[in-house]
């Protein structure tokens, strides 16, 4: 297989997470020591330690979040992380087809690509409404009194990938969602002819489609977004003209007419999801007590037919 480097990124719950199974799946080296699964991620994050640490220390030495819930554009690598981002390079001497996967190297994007001039990017999107209906599903603390910084974020993100990728289209690869969950196989044949390389076909079960919830496309909430944050539906555009299948993506909105002001719009959206999450611990609960009932009336049952 021919040497490459495959950096994939993206805003948070665009898919990122997916795509990287995907691609350890058809012999992609992700890293050795993977972010366990957890919330918001059952079946993983697939991303590799040592890199969100980095991002992590330059995001505090910044006072920034260390999720990469920021606005800020002016965020500088300095020393004494050049030297720690030269040792992560190096540990990869000897690998044939190696990178990794996180939403914050969005925000790196220009550092990288002076790092690692031979490495090539595949930038992920998905649908406003499906990103921030899935940050409120999350319930990041952040959002609770603050929860239009959900939708400015992705604009902020989509923006980067959008301006990167103007920068050095040879180097990267837009992809949204979409197409990769419907059309996987043209996604890693397209991948391979880009960039020169031989990734193989994955696993066919990677793919679990009730983890990417597309029902919020019928409800009212990409109005919500249509109605405050025009420009987020002007970006949405933009990365579908530039997308690998060249606007594939299917989802619609509904634009409507809103009479809430926008703040109290995605606090109401994102009290909806809490108050989903809360029904959902609620009925796990009531279903723990039930089999411990169950477990108590078999063993007094038992007792009885001892006696």
């Amino acid at each position: 297989m021919k040497k490459a480097i495959i950096v994939i990124t993206g805003m948070p719950r665009s898919g990122t997470s997916f795509t990287a199974s995907l691609l350890k799946s058809a012999g992609l080296n992700i890293g050795q020591k993977l972010m366990a699964p957890g919330h918001g991620n059952i079946r993983g994050f697939f991303e590799d330690l040592d890199i969100v640490g980095f991002h992590e220390a330059v995001f505090r030495s910044q006072h920034i979040h260390p999720v990469g819930w920021t606005l800020r554009d002016d965020i500088t690598v300095r020393e004494p992380y050049l030297t720690e981002a030269s040792e992560l390079i190096n540990r990869h001497t000897d690998d044939a087809v190696w990178g990794w996967k996180d939403p914050r190297t969005t925000l790196f994007l220009n550092f990288w690509a002076r790092q690692l001039p031979e490495a090539r990017f595949l930038l992920l999107y998905r649908a406003p409404w499906e990103v921030v209906d899935s940050i409120y599903r999350r319930g990041d603390e952040i959002f609770v009194e603050q929860p239009e910084l959900a939708i400015k974020v992705w604009m902020h993100y989509n923006q980067k990938l959008i301006e990167f990728y103007d920068r050095f289209p040879e180097r990267c690869l837009v992809a949204s969602a979409s197409s990769i969950t419907s059309q996987t196989d043209s996604f890693i044949d397209t991948i391979n002819r880009k960039f020169n390389i031989d990734l193989a076909m994955p696993e066919g079960d990677i793919y679990e489609p009730t983890l990417f919830h597309k029902r919020v496309a019928q409800s009212h909430y990409p109005a919500v977004i249509n109605q405050y944050f025009p420009q987020a539906i002007q970006i949405f555009e933009e990365l579908n003209t530039r997308e690998w299948q060249l606007g594939r993506y299917t989802g619609s909105f509904h634009p409507g007419e809103m009479d809430n002001d926008y703040n109290q719009a995605f606090r109401d959206w994102f009290r909806v999801r809490q108050l989903e999450r809360e029904v959902e611990r609620l009925q796990a609960a009531l279903a723990q007590i039930q089999v411990e009932q169950q477990e108590l009336v078999s063993e007094s049952s038992s007792g009885l037919s001892a006696d």
